[in-house]
C-alpha cells in the first residue's frame, strides 16, 4: 500500500505545483490591485531620482528659450532633455561630463542651462565656445523644485518626470540615463 501511495506523490507534485504558482500569482494581482501590495517598494528600486508626482508638463515651467520663443524640449535629435538649473556653478560642467560618458547613449539626450533672467550676450557667447552642444532657457521661477534639485529629466513627450537632488552622485545618475534610455522607447 505504501509503494501505490510513492507512486502518486510526483504527479501529485506535478500537478498541484502549477495549481499552487497561478493561486499565489493570482494572491499578489489582487493584493496590488487593492494597493496592499506595493512591489517596488518591497524590492526597491535602484534610482537614484526622484518621480515627480505629479509629473509636470514642460510649458508650466514658462521657460524661453534663447531666441525669446517659449522653450519646447522637441528636438528630432534628442529626444530626453537634462534641465541643468544653476544651483551650483558646477552643473554645467558636470553635466557636459555625464553626458560625454553616456557614450553610445549621449545622442538621446540634450542639455539645457536654465535661470533666472536671460544671459547677457558675451555671457551666452562664452557659454557656447566652451560649451557648443548646451542649449539655454531662461524664466526660471522660484519653486522648491529648482531650489533643492541640481537637474530635471523632461521626457520626450514633454513631461518633467524625474528631478535629481544637489549633491547626486555623477555616476548613479548616468547609471539611472543609461538604464533609461535601454527600457524606454
Amino acid at each position: 500500500m505504501a509503494t501505490q501511495q510513492q507512486k502518486f506523490i510526483p504527479l501529485i507534485i506535478i500537478l498541484g505545483l502549477p495549481l499552487v504558482l497561478m493561486g499565489l500569482s493570482y494572491g499578489l494581482i489582487y493584493l496590488y490591485k487593492h494597493q496592499s501590495l506595493n512591489i517596488p517598494e518591497l524590492v526597491g528600486t535602484q534610482t537614484v531620482g526622484q518621480l515627480v508626482t505629479p509629473p509636470i508638463k514642460v510649458e508650466k515651467l514658462n521657460l524661453v528659450s534663447a531666441d525669446d520663443q517659449p522653450f519646447s524640449n522637441r528636438d528630432k535629435t534628442a529626444p530626453w532633455t537634462l534641465l541643468v538649473l544653476p544651483t551650483s556653478p558646477d552643473n554645467v560642467i558636470q553635466s557636459r561630463q555625464m553626458h560625454i560618458a553616456l557614450g553610445k547613449h549621449m545622442p538621446k539626450l540634450n542639455r539645457v542651462y536654465a535661470t533666472e533672467h536671460a544671459l547677457t550676450s558675451h555671457a551666452l557667447e562664452q557659454f557656447k565656445n566652451d560649451h557648443p552642444k548646451l542649449r539655454f532657457a531662461s524664466g526660471l521661477q522660484a519653486d522648491p523644485l529648482f531650489n533643492t534639485n541640481d537637474y530635471l529629466l523632461i521626457d520626450p513627450r514633454g513631461w518633467v518626470m524625474m528631478t535629481y537632488a544637489k549633491g547626486t552622485d555623477e555616476k548613479a545618475m548616468m547609471d539611472d540615463l543609461k538604464h533609461l534610455f535601454k527600457y524606454a522607447q
